[in-house]
């Protein structure tokens, strides 16, 4: 079934300062504050530093502002249930955004934007440390982040929510994968050659993964437990962040796209191997981690697809014009990566 139409617009629209701070004035009572705006590759987002506060005590000096896409907010109760999973992750010592209500009360408001499109927009407070992508990944690091994975699984075990959500960039989006990439070769775009990895990535993924389903554990994902949402403090993970593409899959999907992130932003050239291992026995310390040997290469392998073709799609819709560059980050060494992890038959940890 294809869940997305072929020129469907993903990507939340580049919002003038003024609109924002007219927006945060009126229903948040942000009065003033320096605005930083921040890469966000679907959400539009802010950080506010040195805020003033109309008739609110409490408010904090910074904010982070996210202007939710128009995927996301297709369904609003996606987004209510997010601050349900923030207070759930941490009541079980897992550190997420803690959200800062409108003056109304409310969690988020639908603001009008512009050329018609209306948004969530939403104030978060600032969590403690600094981005994942700053730092070596050392083993005791990696065992870290896998074992907060298992942790976030853990702890989101049987959440009541039917999260209808299903993020573009998802392998269970591959039919509009598949779609796109065609497009992408009519336009030429992608070369036989890339055509080929893909496609035989694609059937390794309906053959290895989606024909044997049973076999795999399935739960809510984070689906972007990526080098930009995480925070560290003190070689801890001191918060996870954008739970926005979380919907129910397949749990070896959330691994598979942790490891491949790291291994594609790793500064000490470490084996992907070595890596996988570290992050398993992270996870394994904190929640069981059982799937066929081939699995795990094929999941990461088809994550390494989806965002290549995303990447590629979001460039050729340019729904928000100017620079493509951080669309387009992992081109650089992702096909490569993908054409090493297809020559593979197994990953070994």
């Amino acid at each position: 079934m294809l869940l997305y139409t072929e020129n469907e617009i993903t990507q939340a629209p580049v919002v003038e300062e003024r609109t924002l701070r007219s927006i945060l004035a009126r229903e948040y009572g942000i009065v003033t504050g320096i605005v930083h705006r921040l890469t966000g590759y679907e959400d539009c987002n802010f950080r506010l530093s040195e805020c003033r506060w109309e008739e609110r005590s409490d408010g904090p000096n910074e904010v982070i502002v996210k202007i939710t896409n128009p995927i996301e907010a297709k369904d609003v109760s996606v987004i209510d249930a997010q601050y349900e999973v923030f207070s759930l992750l941490r009541s079980a010592r897992i550190p997420t955004p803690e959200g800062i209500k409108t003056k109304a009360g409310e969690w988020w408001t639908l603001q009008e934007l512009g050329m018609g499109v209306r948004l969530p927009v939403r104030v978060f407070r600032l969590l403690p440390g600094v981005n994942l992508e700053n730092f070596d990944f050392t083993p005791d690091l990696v065992t870290e982040i896998g074992r907060t994975l298992a942790s976030v699984h853990r702890t989101l075990d049987g959440f009541p929510h039917d999260i209808s959500h299903v993020p573009f960039i998802s392998p269970e989006n591959v039919q509009c994968m598949r779609r796109e990439t065609e497009i992408l070769y009519r336009r030429k775009l992608i070369d036989d050659q890339k055509k080929a990895l893909v496609d035989k990535t694609f059937a390794d993924l309906d053959e290895n993964i989606f024909r044997r389903r049973n076999l795999f554990d399935e739960g809510i994902i984070h689906s972007d437990f990526n080098e930009t949402n995480l925070l560290v403090k003190d070689g801890k993970i001191s918060g996870v962040l954008d739970f926005g593409d979380m919907h129910i899959s397949l749990r070896v999907f959330d691994v598979a796209a942790a490891i491949l992130y790291l291994h594609l932003s790793d500064r000490l050239g470490q084996r992907l191997d070595d890596l996988a291992a570290h992050f398993v026995a992270g996870y394994r310390s904190a929640r069981a981690f059982v799937v066929p040997n081939d699995s795990l290469l094929v999941a990461m392998r088809a994550r390494m697809a989806c965002s290549l073709i995303y990447g590629l799609r979001t460039a050729r819709i340019n729904y928000r014009g100017g620079s493509i560059d951080y669309v387009l980050k992992t081109q650089s060494n992702g096909w490569e990566t993908l054409q090493r992890m297809s020559a593979r038959y197994v990953l070994k940890y």
